[in-house]
């Protein structure tokens, strides 16, 4: 069995240039075009605690990545724009040495991205819609496997989907937030080299399948809806100023391990704030309260073939800060 490092250093060095340039074609239409130049390097060394240090990775890689858009003002309140960028992702190594044969490289994630989307926004209100499509290739994904993190490479993945954020100014005092997102699909096109945690469970756990077909099936820890909501009451009185905020987050759940063997549950967060801000001093007191349902849901997890490491959320928790301006 491996055995975690007792002394790891990865050392990475990354260098760009950058240049973006606009040009008016009209009053309304305009073009943004620019590219990325960059070199990242990454070079690891590590023992375990009965080896040797030994070097067991030293990679470098080159990326070349260009961005363009195309926007349209309707007027001065809304436009339209489209966007194509590329990115790049150097590739990861494990911070765990264990035992021969080391760890290994993942490679660079790329990333090829369309967005299409429109802004609007007044004295009252402000609107941001965007529909996206990412293009994955080589998507860098970390699994835990034998007591050592390792990091690998889906072949292909797609996300599509919406966001959404606006603000409503209701009254003087009283404004509204809302984000959101989408993601009916977010699935890995290709990956049939993948680490699952499979039946039948034996005395040692489940197997461990290093050759799992994930192809086509929904990314890790990747929600298809998250949205929140708040509303903020402020007003200014003789004495200072009063505020209060209400917020509630919403996640429709996701997975962590290719065969469901740990998921976080669809949950909802509820918080608030409380703040006063006296016109005697420069002092700011808050009165806070987060997942005031007391909410638990798995927020973390290291799911492995003989027992899975879960890390639950934070319970309600409700204090008190004090600020100070200079």
């Amino acid at each position: 069995m491996a055995a975690f490092s007792d002394d790891t250093v990865v050392t990475t060095h990354s260098i760009a240039v950058f240049a973006e340039g606009t040009y008016a074609w009209t009053d309304a239409f305009s073009t943004v075009v620019g590219v990325r130049v960059s070199r990242d390097s990454l070079n690891a060394v590590g023992r375990d605690f009965t080896a040797e240090f030994a070097e067991y990775a030293d990679k470098s890689w080159d990326s070349v990545t260009p961005h363009a858009s195309l926007i349209y003002k309707f007027n001065s309140n809304l436009n339209a724009y489209f966007t194509y960028s590329q990115g790049f992702k150097a590739g990861i190594v494990s911070g765990q040495i264990g035992t021969p044969p080391y760890p290994q490289p993942a490679s660079p994630e790329k990333i090829y991205a369309y967005e299409v989307g429109l802004k609007a926004a007044t004295d009252t209100y402000t609107a941001n819609l965007a529909a996206f499509y990412y293009d994955y290739k080589d998507l860098q994904i970390e699994i835990f496997n034998d007591q050592v993190t390792i990091p690998e490479n889906a072949s292909s993945a797609e996300i599509y989907g919406l966001d959404f954020d606006g603000t409503a100014k209701l009254t003087d005092w009283f404004q509204l937030r809302v984000s959101s997102s989408w993601l009916p699909t977010a699935k890995y096109l290709s990956f049939p080299h993948a680490t699952a945690f499979v039946p039948p469970l034996g005395p040692g756990g489940l197997v461990t399948d290093n050759n799992y077909d994930a192809s086509n099936s929904r990314m890790l820890t990747t929600p298809v809806f998250t949205g929140t909501l708040a509303g903020t009451y402020g007003q200014n009185f003789d004495w200072g100023r009063f505020e209060a905020t209400g917020t509630v987050y919403h996640s429709s759940g996701y997975r962590w391990e290719f065969t469901d063997s740990v998921t976080t549950s669809p949950y909802s967060l509820l918080g608030a704030n409380l703040t006063f801000s006296p016109n005697a001093n420069r002092f700011k007191y808050t009165l806070y309260g987060k997942n005031l349902a007391n909410k638990a849901y798995v927020q973390g997890a290291l799911p492995t073939a003989a027992t899975s490491l879960i890390f639950w959320s934070q319970p309600r928790e409700i204090g008190a800060t004090v600020g100070y301006s200079f």
